[in-house]
């Protein structure tokens, strides 16, 4: 069985494996907020104007400050890898592809590929309801005001990405120590604590990518910046993916 093939398997289990479901709850923000938006609901107001683009780039930052995206995400890494491991299920694959290392990488990529598939179901939904709900309250519609809204959008959305990486790196490499259920518990930590705790600490803030969002949003960096920081914080959460391949490929699976 080579990677192709391994690769292929595990995307396919998951798009439809019964936890993959929960990924549906992406589009809940957005199609929420515009039903809540035309019923005149107080709950959701909107300042100003705003694009298709702008509403849906919202929409994804308020997933990854809220540390919803990476706690949805670690259920599906811990489903992967730790109860996967636990449950022997893993073993089967073993036995038929001898390389553990094409095994890891790609339940990883299959992780990665469903991430990239829940941004873009939540962000056709959010353009959806925007010229559904939203635009008919405004004066101007349009999807995109021009190229600055276009990068600082892109941007920002890469800058969420790169955090919900990070957590689910940790996790895996988490996974190969320890039970699914512990591995879950400290992902959820991890995703709602445990980047507030370092932004309350002058040096280590700077490890968490929503506060380099915000200063990005505030114009107190730039969007050359904001790139060089997101390829140094994309390399740096390998480092613990590394360490979980390693334990993986040693792994005394029963």
């Amino acid at each position: 069985m080579n990677f192709f093939y391994a690769l292929r398997m595990e995307c396919y289990k998951a798009i439809h494996c019964k936890t993959s479901k929960l990924f549906l709850l992406f589009i809940a923000l957005p199609l929420f907020y515009g039903i809540a938006y035309n019923s005149g609901s107080q709950a959701a107001t909107l300042e100003g104007e705003i694009s298709a683009m702008g509403y849906a780039s919202s929409c994804w930052a308020l997933l990854g400050f809220t540390g919803f995206a990476g706690i949805l995400f670690v259920i599906l890494a811990v489903f992967f890898f730790g109860k996967e491991k636990d449950d022997g299920q893993i073993k089967f694959i073993i036995l038929r592809n001898c390389n553990r290392s094409q095994i890891f990488f790609a339940k990883y990529l299959s992780v990665v590929f469903l991430i990239v598939l829940s941004y873009m179901t939540m962000y056709v939904t959010a353009v959806g309801v925007y010229y559904i709900w939203i635009a008919r309250s405004m004066r101007n519609t349009f999807f995109c005001s021009g190229l600055q809204e276009l990068i600082w959008n892109i941007t920002s959305d890469v800058l969420i990405v790169i955090q919900v990486i990070m957590v689910v790196n940790i996790v895996i490499a988490l996974c190969m120590y320890r039970k699914s259920f512990f591995c879950t518990l400290a992902g959820i930590v991890i995703s709602l604590l445990a980047f507030v705790v370092i932004q309350s600490v002058p040096i280590l803030e700077y490890c968490d990518s929503t506060n380099i969002l915000d200063l990005y949003n505030d114009n107190q960096i730039s969007t050359g910046f904001a790139w060089i920081y997101s390829i140094i914080y994309l390399t740096i959460s390998l480092i613990p993916l590394w360490i979980g391949l390693k334990k993986f490929q040693k792994l005394d699976i029963k």
